[in-house]
């Protein structure tokens, strides 16, 4: 079985559950999968998929961490989508008005609407749903992507990153028009396994794959916890 197939198999995401019940289990399991190189190789084929001159969508930017480093490898337009307050006043101090980076103040997903969230000041750990109580909950404004393609008039992507804390699927499901353009040759996508297990949502990969596969791209697992697609 290939490892585009391998890590969205179900018996292999009932097991990673099942480690993650074990601290000693999940420790064994990140030293035979890489452990902490996770995202050091997701950022180093992230970043030599820019291109000079392209358009980078940064689907859940935080702070811009990977929002500078697309400006220096010469990407012409980035666009980063983040939600919350703290991390959108984060934003506007790092990246001066009239740069080539574009801050929408929205969420990303599958249909316009507005969700509860967890806004936990600029942590990367913020995410869509209501607070445990741990900290505040406050509402924010979703957009498909293809919507907010049209609705702002925003550049069409070259290559997308998405980071979204479990809501990955519903923001690949936004973008079925953008993703069929020829246009976008690059996609990565942080996939959270526990976030999605936790929504009850394990077909979630899987789904993920199938929708790039449909609109012509090759996917693969860069490690076993994010996918780079590649149009062919």
């Amino acid at each position: 079985m290939s490892t585009s197939l391998l890590f969205a198999h179900p018996r292999l995401i009932a097991w990673r559950n099942h480690l993650r019940k074990s601290s000693l289990l999940r420790d064994v399991y990140r030293s035979i999968a890489g452990g902490g190189a996770y995202e050091a190789r997701f950022a180093r084929e992230l970043l030599a998929a820019v291109r000079p001159g392209d358009t980078v969508w940064d689907v859940g930017a935080n702070v811009g961490v990977y929002a500078a480093q697309f400006a220096e490898c010469g990407a012409a337009n980035v666009v980063c989508f983040e939600p919350a307050p703290a991390a959108v006043a984060a934003l506007r101090t790092r990246f001066s008005q009239g740069s080539q980076v574009t801050i929408m103040p929205i969420a990303l997903g599958k249909q316009h609407g507005s969700v509860a969230f967890a806004a936990d000041g600029a942590s990367p750990n913020n995410q869509i749903g209501p607070s445990d109580g741990s900290v505040p909950t406050i509402q924010i404004d979703v957009r498909s992507g293809d919507e907010a393609l049209k609705e702002f008039a925003l550049p069409h992507p070259d290559v997308i990153k998405i980071d979204v804390e479990g809501y990955e699927l519903e923001v690949v499901e936004g973008l079925s028009n953008t993703l069929s353009s020829q246009k976008v040759r690059s996609v990565f996508i942080e996939v959270h396994f526990a976030l999605l297990h936790g929504r009850k949502l394990d077909k979630a990969p899987g789904a993920i794959l199938q929708i790039l596969r449909r609109h012509g791209f090759a996917v693969r697992w860069v490690d076993p916890s994010h996918i780079g697609a590649q149009r062919t």
